[in-house]
């Protein structure tokens, strides 16, 4: 058998400080066993290490602050020697009752920190930036002003201030009779005894009597009031101007006259014109205009001559032979 695999015991005695290994290489046989004596070997305990193999230097002593690393060197013992380096030197007892946190934290969906809420935490959501710097830059907080008062600056679209200086203070003068009711319908405005506006008892249809008129009225009324007109030619078509004149038909032959509508000519009430079938004239034809009615019209050709007859207007397109 091999020396090795034969190792059944190893002694270490001490004596003198001197600490030798005893090395029974063989198996020792028992007493009256008839086995042949072995060989036993003393040395000291340095050479026996070193028969066994190469041993390790020395290990030089480190500090109590030290830790022995695996490349056989002392290294100091500190947080970042474990993985640590991100943690506060901080006690245990106020760990956990102060604690700040640096970095970016992964929270669960229902997590409060002290009195702050999971759902006040989620107000944080989509900052950008400082809250702080954000709330200095914002206007303090408008007091004394309600949500209905609010609701009056809907569809301003420029300085309020700059509009009302732009503003009379108070509407003053003759308007100042209207700012609190309107006034009548359809009727011509006037000025007051008072100097205020107002309103007289002439309607618009009234007043549109007067359009186209070039020149004042009563006038021309008191020049045609005597105007006398011979007529020589054959046809007449009757017009303002021929109110209150007396026309002489003179033509041998025949005269048409032609009436026409108030919406053609803006006929006055109680409108009257004379005329008179000259002593050589021929028969007299009077024409109505459009939606125009001539009651006794069909007199005018039985006129004979020298005789006087006359068209008066009692209604709008409405007129009388007489």
């Amino acid at each position: 058998m091999s020396k090795t695999s034969q190792l059944n015991t190893l002694n270490i005695l001490a004596q003198d400080d001197l600490i030798q290994v005893i090395d029974v290489s063989d198996t020792i046989t028992m007493v009256g066993g008839g086995g042949t004596n072995k060989k036993v070997t003393l040395t000291t305990l340095s050479t026996g290490l070193l028969s066994l193999g190469t041993l390790q230097p020395t290990i030089a002593p480190g500090t109590s602050g030290q830790y022995y690393r695996g490349d056989k060197t002392w290294a100091t013992l500190n947080k970042s020697a474990v993985g640590l380096s991100n943690v506060t030197n901080e006690s245990k007892s106020t760990m956990f009752t102060n604690p700040i946190f640096t970095g970016i934290a992964s929270l669960p969906v229902n997590t409060s920190i002290g009195g702050v809420t999971s759902d006040e935490i989620s107000y944080l959501n989509g900052v950008t930036s400082s809250i702080q710097d954000q709330l200095d830059e914002k206007q303090g907080i408008v007091t004394d002003v309600s949500n209905t008062e609010l609701g009056y600056l809907i569809g301003v679209t420029s300085n309020i201030q700059q509009q009302l200086n732009t503003k009379q203070n108070n509407i003053v003068g003759g308007a100042s009779s209207i700012i609190s009711s309107n006034l009548s319908q359809n009727l011509v405005l006037i000025s007051t005894p008072s100097g205020k506006v107002g309103t007289s008892t002439i309607t618009n249809t009234e007043l549109n009597y007067l359009s186209g008129t070039t020149s004042n009225i009563q006038t021309q009324f008191n020049s045609l009031k005597s105007t006398t007109i011979q007529l020589t030619a054959q046809t007449l078509t009757l017009d303002v101007v021929h109110i209150n004149a007396y026309i002489q038909c003179q033509h041998v032959t025949s005269t048409t006259i032609t009436l026409p509508n108030q919406t053609s000519v803006n006929w006055p009430n109680e409108s009257i014109i004379y005329f008179r079938r000259d002593s050589t004239a021929g028969a007299i034809s009077l024409i109505a205009g459009s939606g125009v009615t001539i009651k006794g019209q069909n007199e005018a050709p039985t006129v004979i001559q020298n005789q006087n007859f006359a068209l008066k207007r009692v209604s709008a397109d409405v007129w009388d032979f007489i």
